[in-house]
């Protein structure tokens, strides 16, 4: 990663227990806009429908369209055994997103915690050392069944120990949903993108969008 000048060091009152990666062709675009538009054109009454309808469906069409899965039965079956439990968000010193869900009978937990200026090393006091510590500007765990699988930290440039830090265990993924699975979605980096759109956080600045670990999706898939 090139090396940047950083800006203003951001403090944070947190402690460390608190604060828990192809641009599209533009047709491609032009089928999120549609999608995007017609959410849009349905009113109020979207606010009354169900969690994982209001916040995965518009992202789930968007991503259909922009792949071209409208053929992948795969896909939409997955979908349809997604249940969104639980979404929150916490303001503080981060902006803090806890998604709670079940997919294919498994139970998972999200969470992302993004500080709001994703340009500046952040750092908070350690109330046990009385030091100031260097936290990352944006922080990713993705449990399934309370196993660890997707976890990613970056600082951003010249501030932590690595510029990127992306743990994803291979292995246990294709365990969980099965390698035929997985080749039949399209590969690894196209269960990130699914797994993507289910969690991400698209309150959070977008210049953290392409250091997610869900396999390049696009911002304007999580605006959708």
């Amino acid at each position: 990663m090139d090396s940047l000048s950083v800006g203003p060091v951001q403090y944070s009152s947190l402690e460390a227990d608190d604060f828990d990666d192809a641009s599209a062709a533009e047709d491609a675009d032009d089928d999120v806009d549609a999608v995007a538009d017609s959410l849009a054109a349905m009113g109020p009454d979207v606010a009354e429908a169900p969690l994982k309808e209001r916040l995965c469906q518009g992202r789930f069409n968007a991503w259909v369209a922009l792949m071209k899965l409208g053929h992948n039965s795969l896909v939409h079956e997955l979908y349809k055994r997604l249940e969104l439990q639980s979404h929150s968000v916490t303001l503080s010193s981060v902006r803090s997103v806890c998604v709670q869900f079940s997919i294919a009978g498994m139970q998972g937990v999200y969470k992302q915690s993004s500080c709001f200026d994703p340009t500046s090393p952040t750092w908070h006091m350690n109330s046990k050392t009385q030091s100031m510590e260097l936290i990352p500007n944006l922080l990713v765990d993705w449990t399934l069944d309370d196993e660890l699988l997707i976890s990613s930290r970056h600082w951003t440039a010249g501030a932590g120990p690595e510029a990127n830090d992306v743990q994803l265990n291979e292995s246990r993924l294709s365990e969980r949903f099965g390698s035929d699975t997985i080749t039949s979605l399209g590969g690894l980096n196209r269960l990130l993108q699914f797994l993507g759109l289910i969690c991400a956080d698209a309150g959070a600045p977008e210049a953290y969008t392409r250091h997610l670990p869900f396999g390049g999706l696009s911002h304007r898939i999580l605006l959708a």
